[in-house]
């Protein structure tokens, strides 16, 4: 064979290869970066409503929701981003936090759609709900048969319910009033897995304004407790 022909099989070779395993090469030079935002206010968290209208039971109710961003500050494209939450804490009246065993792994839901994963292309963002409060008749009429409380006393009061793909029905999925913290750890199938921690205090008490029921609904990152 000549030159030629060694130079049109190394070529084809070559172009093979960059099909095959180019998106992988991109992915070990310019990988994704999963970065974290949180704040207490919109669009992190916000007041809006549950609505349904004629034909269907017309409902008008407010709600409040909870959540973080996830941005991908690297060169890739992110991709299956799950955001599961691993642990439950809770506060004793001493203040110290302790884990609540048996809390298995559930999977939180990205808005638009309750979706169990996201796909991120570089520089996009997304927003990962935490949870809900809503009005408490519209938690008396449509979710009071949802709840599964931590032991605790279940009269007529608001529960902060997860946001979840699904929700089993031997653990907890809401919170009453109290001091908590969960720790959500983050999965995609080209990035490292992150670790978050929140810490929730929960008064109970419901305002009709942001500014107001942030106060009785505060969440806070912080620092694992393990």
């Amino acid at each position: 064979m000549g030159v030629s022909d060694w130079v049109l099989i190394f070529t084809t070779m070559f172009l093979g290869a960059i099909a095959i395993w180019g998106d992988r090469i991109k992915q070990a030079i310019y990988p994704p970066k999963m970065t974290v935002s949180f704040d207490e206010v919109s669009p992190y968290c916000h007041k809006t409503y549950y609505r349904s209208s004629p034909p269907f039971e017309e409902i008008n109710e407010p709600v409040f929701f909870f959540r973080f961003q996830v941005e991908n500050t690297g060169a890739s494209r992110l991709k299956g981003c799950e955001a599961i939450l691993e642990q439950l804490w809770t506060y004793n009246s001493a203040g110290k936090p302790q884990r609540l065993h048996g809390f298995n792994d559930v999977t939180l839901v990205w808005i638009n759609g309750r979706r169990p994963s996201t796909d991120l292309n570089p520089y996009r963002r997304d927003f990962c709900n935490i949870g809900h409060i809503a009005s408490l008749k519209y938690q008396n009429e449509k979710e009071s048969g949802r709840f599964i409380d931590i032991p605790g006393n279940r009269d007529q009061q608001l529960r902060f319910l997860f946001e979840l793909a699904e929700y089993p029905h031997s653990q907890p999925n809401c919170l009453l009033p109290g001091k908590y913290a969960i720790k959500v750890k983050l999965y995609s199938e080209n990035t490292r897995p992150k670790e978050l921690w929140f810490e929730i205090a929960w008064s109970g008490k419901w305002q009709d304004n942001e500014t107001e029921m942030f106060r009785e609904l505060t969440i806070n990152q912080i620092s694992k407790l393990e």
